[in-house]
């Protein structure tokens, strides 16, 4: 007996469930942070783990730190339970092992600092170790060329990897700004993947997306927990370990996530440069970012929404185009950091003075 046509009706029911699943996982992994983000905070304010303000912070009374627990106990969760049900491969664990074991190193050192020497240790070990079992660096597309990287991709990856992770821990000196960022950057890449009528990829990132949007609900300016370097590590890392394999499989290209990741790459790039330019010991803190000296002018909660804004109005635009025209990735790119880079240069990303604000930090 031949098989009649397949109904419509089909793919309509299969699509609505995907879109209830998608929405319960963000949803449980939002609620469950939120939670636990509380949780953290009380018992962080009775074990006197604290952010005590100093001449280059943006509060002015202590706050307790450690909220990035929140984030990654979240993510924990949602990918075992996940791989219970078969959305992801349990491969993905080694993979995670590297982002966990730097949240562990970066909980140690909000208890108790650590030596610049052992943090970068531990940064390249955990690049290495995903570079080793997510591969590396294939190629590259430059305007439709197609440039094989070879051995160089490896060396690529893990810098890559270090310089994500250090960045969102330099980044995260305003309220809201790093979580912000990695709900930004993780929505917009469930949206690609979406796209592309792949399922498998988006799970992870909802997950953070979720975890990062519950924490958001606390550390919101003005903020009543940080999440410390226990989940700005994590993040840097975990996006970009997230990033290469999406891009080792085909799904995305490097040109998409460098976009996306535009702001935070931008602002801590031109800064780095102008302090070594200058002289200055860049393992050392300091607050000479752009949007640190656009919040001493205009306050956390006025920055923070203008980086939400460059990220939904500009980037997200941009990288739209690169997912669609992989060809232009590179075009694209260019034009998505050059305003960033003027602005961030004339913002006063590692300078003494900022111009644009007109606030000295001297």
């Amino acid at each position: 007996m031949a098989a009649g046509p397949v109904s419509d009706d089909a793919g309509t029911d299969s699509t609505s469930v995907t879109v209830l699943l998608i929405s319960a996982l963000f949803f449980c992994c939002l609620l469950t942070a939120y939670f636990l983000s509380r949780l953290i905070r009380a018992w962080a304010l009775r074990q006197q783990l604290l952010d005590i303000p100093n001449h280059r912070s943006a509060h002015e009374l202590p706050i307790p730190i450690g909220g990035g627990i929140a984030i990654v106990v979240t993510f924990v969760l949602a990918v075992g339970i996940l791989m219970i049900v078969g959305r992801i491969d349990a491969d993905l664990l080694r993979l995670i092992l590297a982002p966990l074991t730097i949240a562990l190193l970066g909980l140690i050192d909000d208890i108790r600092t650590l030596s610049a020497r052992t943090r970068i240790f531990f940064h390249f070990a955990a690049a290495i170790w995903v570079v080793f079992f997510a591969g590396a660096f294939a190629n590259v597309n430059l305007g439709g060329y197609i440039i094989e990287l070879k051995w160089l991709g490896s060396v690529i990856g893990v810098f890559y990897l270090v310089w994500l992770l250090n960045l969102f821990n330099f980044m995260d000196g305003v309220d809201g700004i790093a979580a912000s960022e990695a709900v930004c950057v993780s929505g917009s890449m469930c949206l690609f993947l979406l796209l592309r009528d792949t399922q498998d990829s988006i799970w992870v990132l909802l997950a953070l997306a979720g975890g990062c949007s519950g924490f958001l609900l606390i550390n919101w300016p003005p903020a009543k927990l940080f999440m410390g370097d226990v989940g700005s590590g994590f993040l840097g890392i975990l996006l970009g370990t997230i990033s290469i394999m999406t891009i080792n499989q085909g799904l995305v290209s490097l040109w998409v996530w460098l976009i996306v990741l535009g702001f935070f790459i931008v602002d801590a790039s031109l800064t780095l440069f102008n302090r070594l330019l200058r002289g200055d010991r860049v393992h050392e803190a300091h607050d000479l970012h752009a949007y640190q000296h656009a919040t001493r002018s205009l306050g956390s909660k006025v920055v923070l929404l203008g980086v939400i804004a460059i990220n939904i109005f500009w980037l997200f635009p941009l990288a739209w185009l690169a997912n669609a025209k992989e060809d232009l990735g590179l075009l694209l790119f260019v034009l998505a950091y050059v305003p960033l880079a003027m602005l961030c240069w004339v913002g006063g990303s590692g300078q003494l003075n900022a111009k644009l604000f007109k606030v000295s930090t001297d």
